[in-house]
């Protein structure tokens, strides 16, 4: 994992349950939600404020795609010591490559941002879409 987004993805989350009336959620607990996509996450935030329906998924999950879509950069950045590893990597000639479970503009946007893109030669990033199925690598 190259980008620390816990802190993004608990600020939308929370927004959403915000705007559903429903309770947030403490920052560290999402680190135990995410990794599985979006849909996981938003029915592991439900289950965790005792609401997980699919009325109340139905109301939040578009209010946390949306606003998380809108602005992933949002308190994103690269994880200690990343930064070093990639330069090291690259100073060696390994070749590297980004793969992510987010989906793929969103992975875009977040691999151009923080300049993992231009400063360490990634090819194109590879991220989940729609009518591609999973693979285990």
């Amino acid at each position: 994992t190259l980008a620390d987004t816990l802190s993004s993805i608990a600020y939308f989350a929370n927004l959403a349950l915000a705007k559903s009336g429903l309770p947030e959620i403490p920052k560290e607990e999402y680190r135990y939600l995410v990794g599985n996509g979006a849909k996981r996450l938003v029915h592991g935030m439900l289950r965790s404020v005792g609401a997980d329906t699919e009325e109340n998924f139905a109301r939040v999950a578009p209010l946390y795609n949306d606003g998380y879509d809108a602005d992933a950069l949002y308190l994103t950045k690269p994880y200690d010591g990343i930064v070093e590893l990639l330069d090291r990597l690259r100073r060696h000639n390994v070749i590297t490559a980004v793969l992510s479970n987010k989906p793929d503009r969103t992975t875009q946007k977040i691999v151009k941002h923080t300049g993992f893109w231009r400063k360490w030669g990634f090819s194109r990033p590879t991220a989940l879409m729609w009518g591609i199925p999973r693979q285990i690598c």
